[in-house]
């Protein structure tokens, strides 16, 4: 096995993991106590800052007027902070999964586990979104699991074929 391509250890995730879920914390504090996802310039800015505090805002309105640049800041904020939750849970899976001969030691490198760890933070951000527009169903939330197994699933076997030949 190459330099480039070594296991990681659960050190190297754990470190990982606690760094991404320190920024992703970073940014959903700063986006949520210091910012106001409608922008000033929207024409319904002030009647819906009035709905807020009178506690009459309809969720629909908020995400429409929503500037989407910040919404995508604090659905990558999610991404991150899962995504470094379940950094170890991933190595550990993997570790159980693929290292059932120790002699065949092949666990994928970190780069991999990090991507394994971004497609459920993703699923988590997708069923925020979702959520967010009042469309969040199990069925869907399963479909949209099933959907990013299958990808990944796909490109597992990509790199098994790869280094195969």
């Amino acid at each position: 096995m190459d330099a480039d391509n070594k296991p990681p250890s659960i050190l190297s995730s754990l470190v990982s993991g606690i760094l991404l879920v320190i920024g992703g914390i970073i940014l959903l504090s700063l986006l949520v106590n210091n910012t106001w996802l409608v922008s000033p310039d929207h024409p319904d800015f002030l009647a819906l800052q009035r709905a807020v505090v009178e506690n009459n805002a309809a969720a629909g309105d908020l995400i429409k007027a929503a500037d989407w640049r910040l919404l995508a800041l604090f659905l990558l904020g999610i991404i991150a902070t899962v995504a470094g939750v379940f950094l170890p849970v991933v190595y550990l899976v993997n570790r159980r999964l693929l290292d059932r001969d120790p002699a065949e030691a092949t666990l994928p490198p970190l780069h991999i586990l990090l991507r394994q760890a971004f497609w459920t933070g993703s699923w988590v951000a997708v069923c925020v979104w979702l959520h967010m527009h009042r469309t969040l169903g199990l069925p869907i939330a399963v479909l949209v699991a099933i959907l990013f197994a299958l990808i990944e699933g796909l490109l597992l076997i990509r790199r098994r074929t790869r280094l195969a030949a």
